[in-house]
This record gives C-alpha cells, structure tokens and sequence, in this order.
C-alpha cells in the first residue's frame, strides 16, 4: 500500500473511532443539561451506522481520487498540450491570413490600374480606329457633290471629273479639318489609292459612277469655309466657273460614315522598339 493510501485509511479508521465517539459524547452531554433522555438504542445504533457508511464512502473516494491522480495530471497535461499545439496552429493561420489579405490587396490595386488603363486604351483605340477608318462614324459635317459638266464628254476633254480631281477634292478636306471623308460611300484612309480604271475612277478597287457625294465630318461651322479657302477648294471653284462642272457644298447635321474595307493590318511593332 502506497503512502497516500495508508494516509486515508489512517483517516477513515479515525473517523470511524474517535470522532464517532467524540461527537456521541457532546450530544448526550446536551441531552443531559437539558433534561432530555438519551436516545433509545436503536436511534443509536442507526445513527452509528449512518456515520460509518458516511466515513467509509469519505475513505473510498479519497482511495480512489489518489489512485486517479496520476492520470488525471497526465491527461491534464496532454490537454495543456494540445492547447499549445492548437494556440501555435492558430498563429500561423492568422500569419497566413495576413500575408494574403495583402496579396489580395495588391492584386485589387493592380486590377484597378488594369482597368484604367484598358479605359485609357479603349478610348484611344476608339479614336484611332474614326482616325484611320477602321470604325464607322457619326458626326456633323459637310456634303460636297462634285459632277462633269452638263452635255460634257471624254471626247471633248474638258469638263469630266478625274481621278486627280477628286484626289485634290479629298486633300482640301482633310487640309480644312475634316476628321472622316467617304466617297460615294467609300471610306477614305491614308491608304486609299483613288484612280481610273478604264472609264471609271475607282476608290480600293471599288467603281464610282457621278455624281460623286463626297462627305466629310467635321465642324460644319467652319468645315466648308475653310475648305473654299484651300488651293483644292479654290481649283474647284474655277473648274465650276470656267468649265460648268458641279460643286455643291452643304451642311449636315449629322453624317454616317463607313468604315473602310481595306484596312488591315501590314505591320506592327510596339511604340520605341527598335
């Protein structure tokens, strides 16, 4: 028997002895003082009884709680244990948690001047796009129509609208401010090649037949001002007076303008590449 347990028996056997006895004592003495007659045997007997049930259930559990003991410190330290292992697991998560809620903010300030600068390209590319024909447009403008003189013939040679007259006609144009030119519905661009082929004048391979429409988007306030000031404007001006050849100009409010069918893309390289 360990020391613990000789302890509790030592205990139980003196709980069972002197205290029982002790503590019968004083209630006699109190029955004495006050007159009354001791208690019956059998209040005795049961009283004694109850006192050593008491004292010997006192003695096991003591017994028993010291038999347990190591055990109890042993999963009490296992707990303590997986407190420390579980506290260190939750600051790596919080570690963790932070380092991505930084990525994650990172990641939102590029996304941001991602899409500002896609809005800033979009925008340019929108320009660009009216710029070269490779968009339609809508806008004001000008509407110039051109023709031969009336009763005119190639025979003749005078009088008939050319390929070059229409191609000093486009120059004025642009020369005045115009931002988009079309003829007869064919969109011009720095590639547009406009000349005769056989009887016709062609613009991209496309046959024209007059009157030529040539319209042009602009500042309708000053679009056809400027134009007349130009030395294509002014050679249309005498081409009209001397040899009856039409040139009409007239402002409209809104003009729609194809894009053109012979763009494409030849080359390409990235702004400051070598």
């Amino acid at each position: 028997m360990s020391a613990s347990e000789r302890e509790y028996v030592g205990l139980l056997t003196q709980v069972m002895t002197t205290t029982l006895d002790e503590d019968y004592q004083v209630v006699a003495a109190r029955r004495a003082v006050s007159g009354q007659s001791p208690a019956h045997g059998k209040v005795r007997i049961a009283l004694v009884v109850t006192l050593l049930v008491f004292g010997a259930m006192v003695g096991i559990s003591a017994v028993e709680t010291a038999r347990n003991a190591p055990v109890v410190q042993s999963e009490r330290a296992d707990l303590i244990r997986q407190i420390h292992l579980g506290e260190s697991r939750l600051n790596r998560m919080h570690a963790q948690l932070t380092t991505l809620q930084d990525d994650v903010t990172s990641l939102q300030g590029s996304m941001t001047a991602a899409a500002g600068t896609e809005k800033t390209l979009t925008s340019r590319v929108t320009a660009l796009a009216a710029l070269t024909g490779a968009a339609p447009v809508t806008g004001p403008g000008i509407q110039v129509t051109v023709d031969d003189a009336p009763g005119a013939s190639a025979s003749q040679g005078g009088g008939i609208v050319l390929d070059t007259d229409l191609q000093t006609l486009a120059n004025a144009l642009w020369q005045s401010g115009a931002e988009a030119v079309a003829i007869n519905g064919q969109r011009l661009t720095s590639l547009t090649a406009i000349r005769t082929a056989g009887r016709a004048i062609t613009v991209d391979f496309h046959s024209l037949t007059p009157p030529y429409v040539v319209e042009a988007i602009g500042n309708p306030n000053t679009l056809a001002a400027r134009l007349l000031e130009t030395p294509g404007g002014q050679t249309w001006q005498s081409l009209h007076a001397n040899l009856g050849m039409r040139f009409d100009v007239v402002s409209i409010s809104t003009l729609t303008l194809p894009a053109s069918n012979g763009t494409r893309l030849l080359h390409a390289r990235p702004v400051g590449s070598r």
